[in-house]
């Protein structure tokens, strides 16, 4: 396998001992104990004023910031734009199996978006990403899917590049992901900023959003929204 792109950040070897602080005390708590960062997320989202018929996707899109609302509007037209641009370019060969690997899945046909129960589990991911600068694939990592609370949560806490957020279906034919960015040589795990008692600037900026697709048996295709003519898709398997 060739390197990584130099704009492009290697996944590193997977963690073994990842450490994840509860809350804003500073203090480490051991590893089995980092669903409590999951659990108190969640529960940031009955702060919301709802109504004995709000579903997880009413309460989960409630707590979108106003800038993200519409995040996902056209993702697919913007996907397109970004891999054109690129292939305009004198790009190596690697970035052009990349592309081509994007647009496979891309053209991947979308089932109806299943119950729950059939996402929770462990799953493998491996990150797509194309840029100004040329496209690359990662290797895939273990992530899981839980339920917690009346949401659900996707975890990437391996690699070097790592997501954390919640799930919710969305007119049955995708989950909407809201949730965060990190790497791994953080001390913490991230959550979506407006879940936060007191988000920082750098927890605003670290702010991901995207949609979960069912494209076959036990294979997903998470989408986040392209953002600066970049673009990132998961792929998860079983």
């Amino acid at each position: 396998m060739s390197s990584p792109k130099p704009w492009a950040c290697p996944e590193a070897m997977e963690c073994v001992t990842p450490v994840h602080p509860p809350t804003n005390t500073g203090m480490i708590l051991p590893r089995h104990h980092h669903l409590l960062c999951i659990f108190f997320s969640i529960l940031l989202l009955a702060t919301q004023p709802l109504s004995a018929s709000d579903s997880p996707i009413e309460a989960l899109k409630n707590t979108l910031r106003p800038q993200h609302q519409n995040v996902m509007d056209d993702w697919e037209a913007k996907a397109q734009k970004i891999l054109q641009t690129l292939e305009a370019k004198d790009i190596d060969q690697e970035s052009i199996e990349t592309i081509a690997a994007i647009r496979k899945l891309l053209d991947q046909p979308r089932q109806p978006a299943p119950e729950s129960k059939a996402l929770i589990g462990n799953w493998r991911v491996r990150s797509l990403q194309a840029g100004g600068l040329g496209a690359y694939a990662y290797p895939f990592f273990k992530c899981t899917i839980t339920a917690e609370a009346r949401a659900l949560v996707f975890h990437k806490p391996t690699g070097s590049q790592r997501k954390h957020g919640i799930l919710a279906r969305d007119n049955n034919t995708h989950y909407l992901f809201v949730g965060a960015a990190y790497y791994g040589y953080e001390n913490k795990v991230r959550s979506y900023s407006a879940h936060l008692d007191a988000p920082t600037e750098e927890d605003l900026q670290r702010d991901t959003i995207g949609h979960l697709y069912l494209i076959g048996k036990n294979h997903l295709l998470m989408v986040f929204s392209p953002d600066q003519g970049r673009l990132e898709i998961n792929e998860l398997k079983k």
